[in-house]
């Protein structure tokens, strides 16, 4: 189960301010199939640690595991950026991604 973030605003707030998401779900940020972009991710207001999964038509092109919670202040956090461009965005809990066996060339599946 994911929930979209397809806005710019639903895409700028993401998980920002929650305090926990649950084992199977995920939010999934949607950049368009017919205009892959290369955003830049950062862990602003994240309370939980989060995988990264870089999905580019309907494959995982990359997975950066385990982004840290910031510790402090939410100022010169680092920036996280998929490998080349990308159509969605899978952001899960942390371990998630191995836990699960998911790993780069597996194809995603989107469904109502």
């Amino acid at each position: 189960m994911v929930e979209i973030a397809a806005t710019p605003a639903a895409k700028a707030l993401g998980l920002s301010g929650r305090s926990a998401m649950e084992q199977n779900q995920g939010m999934l940020f949607e950049f368009g199939k017919d205009s892959p972009a290369a955003p830049g991710f950062w862990m602003k207001n994240m309370q939980f640690n989060l995988d990264f999964i870089w999905i580019s038509q309907n494959k995982i092109i990359g997975i950066t595991a385990d982004i840290a919670a910031p510790k402090a202040d939410d100022e010169n956090l680092p920036l996280y950026h998929p490998p080349s461009p990308v159509t969605w965005v899978l952001e899960v809990n942390s371990g998630w991604a191995e836990k699960n066996n998911t790993k780069v060339g597996d194809e995603v599946k989107l469904v109502n």
